[in-house]
């Protein structure tokens, strides 16, 4: 009988009785799925019931029971690995019997292999504590959050919902300049990982800061010197301490005012820093005679009926209009400061009281061709300027370059043919440019899109429906109270209408969507409101405010990460609702509408 270790090995050869090999008690209570292996080969060519490896294992000390896979092996098996998987408890014990009667043959046991997944303790990470803050109005605010997972040192993410407006929360750290408005808000902070979510519930406090909350009342460029702001409230404040600031245009900023041992701060939002200022009487009005700038001893005469004449040395020309004029005291001495309509400063100069100027009579000549008076009709002078017509007289006449004059009287302009004996009363116009249409032009219509010659494009938003084929028609730009308007002459100087217009790149009413794409879906540029909402309102079915002279394609994707596809096109208005009958059994699924304009 022989049952020996040979090159690492378990061999049988010439035994006369059953040979048991049993591996150590092995303990598995921190695995489970725990699998082991061995391997039972022989060699010779004996066929007998009596040459085997048997596999067995104990589990928790229990009875003997054979491997799943290749538990007995017996005869001329040649090789075989024998295997247990997928088994939980306390402890294993491997039991091999081998047998072989034979002495020119071997029973063979080798790589006898256990393994298992190691039991991991899964807890959610823990958030460490933030607690809840406080922050003055316009103030800066930042704190660090921190989590953790002491079971298994598993990643964390970070998360934070209901963040207040101008807030951000970025690799752990919480940030928000200039906090305002004043208010409690609430903002939930998330540690999370595989295993489960910590979270926490905290309360930023935003105190209203000393001096007041407002808006600067138009446009800020930052400060200068002696910058002075007007304010919503109605309030006027002027820099009294040196400093320059340079920002970008932006409109109507929220600002607070505070008192720092006596001295007054201007902070405004999403602005660094602070401007000291003092508060300032300012007395606002428009120049209304007309404007060619700053010239020592020029006389402004101002809407609220009171001129006044320059006395400092200042010259700036200037032709805008309409321009506004801030005038205070500094010292014993009147100042007077000009503003154009996007709220820049054009200059500042000191000035005496002084009587109304007569407004002379402007002799000039219609640029190009008359075709008579009628309200509402345009003329371009020779000197550039422009009158639109607001009586009602009307005059059949027709001329080239006829003599015009125009002349103030009792607070109205009168614009006069002297050749004609005619005379109407008419309005100058606020012109902004001259051009002609480059692109295509068919005639005015709603959502039609210009392309002038000075590069400057422009979309119709009124609703005048005019159709021609005029080839680079010209073009007058001119604003007024009513917004921006159109006016489209040919070469022969005949009106083809007038429109309202926007400039499309432009976002009026700040919703985040620019005028064109509002036009296109038909909501309105100037209403902050106003915007194209697709809703579903039922599992499969869209529905949408529809206009006249749009087309819609309805698409859809099942995922984000591939392209959508056409499920519906040529939907026309009055149609506003559309039933998918194709994507009836998905779970998920994602669906967006695309408009154009009707041909």
């Amino acid at each position: 009988m022989a049952v020996a270790i040979s090159g690492g090995r378990l061999e049988a050869v010439n035994v006369d009785g059953e040979a048991v090999w049993s591996s150590a008690v092995i303990n598995i209570g921190d695995y489970t799925n725990v699998s082991f292996s061995a391997v039972a080969a022989e060699t010779g060519s004996s066929t007998s019931t009596n040459k085997y490896v048997k596999f067995f294992y104990r589990l928790n000390g229990g009875a003997e029971t054979a491997f799943a896979v290749n538990p007995a092996n017996i005869g001329n098996w040649t090789s075989a690995t024998a295997v247990q998987s997928n088994l939980y408890g306390s402890t294993i014990q491997i039991v091999a019997r081998m047998n072989n009667p034979n002495t020119s043959d071997k029973s063979i046991l080798d790589s006898v292999t256990i393994f298992g997944d190691r039991i991991v303790v899964n807890l959610p990470p823990v958030l460490d504590a933030i607690g809840d803050q406080t922050i003055s109005e316009l103030e800066f605010l930042s704190f660090t959050v921190t989590a953790s997972d002491p079971a298994n040192n598993d990643p964390v993410t970070l998360t934070a919902t209901n963040l207040p407006t101008g807030a951000v929360f970025a690799n752990g750290v919480f940030i928000w300049s200039n906090a305002a408005p004043a208010g409690a808000y609430y903002v939930t902070f998330y540690a999370t990982d595989k295993d489960g979510t910590d979270s926490e519930t905290i309360t930023i406090t935003v105190t209203a800061a000393a001096g007041g909350n407002s808006r600067i009342a138009g446009n800020f460029y930052g400060w200068s010197g002696d910058t002075i702001f007007k304010l919503e409230n109605g309030q006027f404040w002027q820099q009294c301490v040196a400093g320059t600031k340079t920002a970008a245009a932006m409109n109507r900023p929220f600002m607070t005012i505070t008192n720092i041992s006596g001295q007054r701060r201007m902070i405004v939002t999403n602005i660094t820093g602070y401007v000291v200022v003092a508060p300032l009487a300012v007395t606002a009005s428009t120049i209304a005679n007309t404007f060619t700038g700053l010239h020592y001893q020029n006389i402004y005469q101002l809407a609220d009926g009171t001129a006044w004449k320059q006395i400092s040395f200042e010259n700036i020309l200037c032709s805008a209009s309409p321009v506004t004029v801030w005038r205070w005291t500094r010292s014993t001495q009147q100042m007077l400061r000009f503003l154009d309509h996007n709220d820049v400063v054009i200059g500042t100069c000191a000035a005496e009281a002084s009587a109304p100027p007569v407004a002379p009579s402007l002799v000039s000549a219609i640029d190009g061709y008359f075709y008579g008076f009628g309200h509402g009709n345009f003329f371009r002078l020779a000197d550039g300027s422009w009158w639109k017509q607001i009586s009602f007289e009307r005059s059949g006449v027709t001329s080239l370059n006829p003599k015009a004059q125009v002349w103030d009287e009792n607070g109205n302009s009168y614009l006069e043919l002297p050749d004609e004996g005619f005379r109407v009363t008419a309005e100058k116009l606020n012109i902004q440019l001259e051009s002609t249409i480059t692109n295509t032009f068919a005639g005015l219509h709603y959502g039609n899109l210009y392309r002038l010659a000075d590069g400057s494009s422009w979309m119709q938003l009124g609703f005048e429906n005019i159709r021609t084929n005029i080839t680079t028609p010209q073009v007058m730009i001119w604003t007024d109270e009513t917004g921006t308007n159109l006016l489209v002459r040919d070469s022969r100087n005949v009106t083809i209408g007038t429109c309202t217009i926007v400039d499309p790149a432009v976002d009026s009413d700040s919703d985040g969507v620019n005028n064109q794409r509002e036009v296109l879906a038909g909501s309105d540029p100037l209403d902050t409101q106003s915007r194209f909402k697709l809703r579903q309102t039922d599992r499969n079915v869209l529905s949408w405010d529809a206009v006249e002279g749009r087309v819609y394609t309805i698409e859809w994707t099942p995922s984000l990460t591939e392209s959508f596809q056409p499920l519906a096109t040529g939907i026309v208005w009055p149609q506003n609702s559309w039933t998918d009958t194709v994507h009836t059994v998905e779970t998920k699924g994602y669906y967006r509408i695309a408009v154009r304009f009707a041909e």
